[in-house]
């Protein structure tokens, strides 16, 4: 048996700098950290009057309840949608306007209620005198009388975002990603020994990842201040530490 922990980080897509970091139970999926996450961005950045207009982020963090967060926070998001999600349903067209589906052999499936499942969903039936002598009845509802559809109510969240994602813009975004992102975790793990945390309990887990993220960023800026700033770095840690004055 083994206690592992989830690392959540952001960085900033214009500097590499990490505006956030810590560790979370591994219980978790990615998207139910989200809303952490943005939490810590938003006070890290609040103190310089900066706020996140846009996210990135890959399909693991892909909910309704992520999708709403953000709409609710007024934050764009560009996350692929789950391998669940699917644009359309082969053999149905989705009728906007009278909210119903019509099949390739013009029969229609008409909304008939909700149904409390992972939330709420929406049930779409065709009329079993319909599908009786249907010429595809065996491939489309095998032993059946009907055939039903399910759409969760939060469907038009994920049909935003399918568009968003497709778009020239969207795909740019998760170039931008690949290049951001990745990079900064590789150095965490390779170079600030973030492969493996040597702590008991998420207290001292979150230490470890955010003096490693400090560390990181402290180099950044470094690199891009040069000595001038090397040396006021210097300058305050050697004026926090304690001077010991007395001599044996």
């Amino acid at each position: 048996m083994k206690l592992n922990y989830l690392s959540q980080l952001s960085v900033d897509t214009s500097s590499y700098i990490i505006t956030s970091i810590g560790a979370f139970h591994a219980d978790k999926k990615d998207s139910q950290c989200l809303d952490a996450v943005l939490d810590q961005i938003d006070n890290n950045l609040k103190e310089y009057g900066l706020a996140a207009k846009e996210i990135i982020a890959d399909a693991n963090y892909s909910s309704s309840s992520a999708l709403e967060s953000l709409i609710s926070r007024g934050i764009t998001g560009y996350i692929p949608n789950a391998g669940t999600y699917k644009q359309e349903r082969k053999g149905f067209t989705y009728d906007t306007e009278n909210d119903r589906y019509v099949c390739d052999q013009g029969n229609t499936l008409k909304f008939i209620g909700y149904k409390q499942h992972h939330g709420t969903s929406k049930l779409y039936m065709s009329k079993r005198s319909d599908c009786k002598n249907c010429p595809i009845r065996k491939t489309c509802i095998g032993k059946s009388t009907y055939k039903m559809l399910t759409n969760s109510l939060t469907r038009p969240l994920f049909d935003e975002m399918h568009n968003r994602m497709i778009d020239n813009y969207g795909k740019q975004m998760m170039t931008i990603r690949k290049s951001t992102v990745e990079p900064v975790t590789g150095n965490l793990i390779e170079y600030l020994g973030m492969r493996k945390v040597n702590t008991i309990g998420i207290k001292l887990a979150n230490k470890c990842i955010i003096m490693a993220g400090i560390a990181y960023n402290l180099k950044k800026l470094i690199k891009y201040g040069g000595k001038g700033l090397w040396d006021a770095i210097i300058s305050l840690l050697v004026s926090q530490i304690p001077l010991n004055l007395n001599y044996y």
